[in-house]
């Protein structure tokens, strides 16, 4: 339909974040890393004080609305505009490539209705008392022994 507008929100479902029609279809999946390989993009762009429109010419492409796609994690370039930005940018580590294959990885298993794997929670371990070391190097020593002892029979046996 020529001048009408499909009016949408964005919902986060679990990790992903979706776009909903008015009646309720989902009309694109994105999962987390489109996102972060976006707001990358941006950055990089932005860093570089370039305006979409300069950008857009420097990969080739007659119009900068693509890019806004891109940027927003509404879609996953393609390897060859990929590449361009790469060319353009010439970022000093390996950051795109990294999240363009996750984003693309995410979005395989959204069409293969695989569920995306929930964020890792960073370990935080903290040091042990004095008195819970004593108590654990005992305990070690006692199963060391032990060990040992089961070792020199198996050894003995005919």
């Amino acid at each position: 339909m020529t001048g009408s507008r499909v009016e949408h929100s964005v919902v986060r479902r679990e990790n992903t974040l979706v776009s909903v029609g008015l009646k309720g279809q989902d009309m694109r999946e994105t999962g987390a890393a489109a996102i972060r390989l976006g707001a990358e993009l941006r950055r990089l762009r932005l860093e570089r004080g370039l305006s979409l429109r300069a950008m857009a010419k420097r990969v080739g492409m007659s119009a900068h609305s693509g890019l806004v796609d891109y940027e927003r994690g509404n879609r996953i370039p393609p390897h060859d505009l990929l590449t361009s930005y790469l060319r353009e940018l010439r970022p000093t580590d390996q950051k795109l490539v990294s999240l363009h294959r996750l984003a693309m990885s995410e979005r395989a298993d959204l069409r293969a209705g695989i569920a995306p794997e929930p964020p890792v929670s960073p370990i935080v371990v903290s040091p042990a008392p004095p008195r819970v070391l004593r108590v654990t190097a005992t305990v070690l020593g006692h199963v060391a022994r032990t060990l040992q002892g089961v070792a020199e029979r198996i050894t003995r046996l005919p």
